[in-house]
């Protein structure tokens, strides 16, 4: 595995001859080690690759974590502003409810009793109806909250 880097052989001199055993041995000991060392400096350059390469992926994850984080932080502060739209709304149906009921005693008996007695009819269906509905958003803002802690 040859990176393109240059390399030099030193040689040291033997004492016998270059055609001898020991020059071949020592040859092929050089020309083996040149190899290795060859094969490592790649090793290294593949090395520092990966780490730079595990240094991105982990700041990548970082920021999808932040931006998870943020997403989850401003949807429960969404949730909280509807909750609370929904109490101001609850406490504006009762209120009305009870000044309808706090007039009843001005009610006359005359033909119109009977329709307020209807209009009466209708309110309370009415906010049954809506106290039903925030009952169950109520219970599906619990649920919401209790996946957001």
């Amino acid at each position: 595995m040859a990176c393109g880097a240059s390399y030099t052989v030193v040689v040291l001199p033997l004492q016998n001859s270059r055609h001898s055993l020991e020059g071949l041995h020592f040859y092929l000991w050089l020309r083996e080690l040149k190899a290795l060392e060859q094969e490592k400096d790649c090793l290294w350059l593949g090395l520092q690759a990966l780490d730079r390469t595990q240094l991105w992926y982990q700041q990548g994850l970082l920021h999808n974590h932040l931006r998870t984080a943020q997403l989850h932080h401003n949807m429960c502060e969404k949730r909280e502003v509807s909750s609370c739209d929904l109490r101001c709304g609850l406490q504006r149906v009762n209120g009305t409810l009870g000044n309808l009921m706090s007039d009843a005693c001005a009610w006359s008996s005359s033909a119109s009793d009977w329709e307020h007695r209807w209009q009466h009819t209708l309110l309370t269906q009415m906010v049954s109806q809506q106290n039903l509905h925030i009952s169950s958003l109520q219970l599906y803002k619990d649920m919401l909250e209790s996946q957001c802690t």
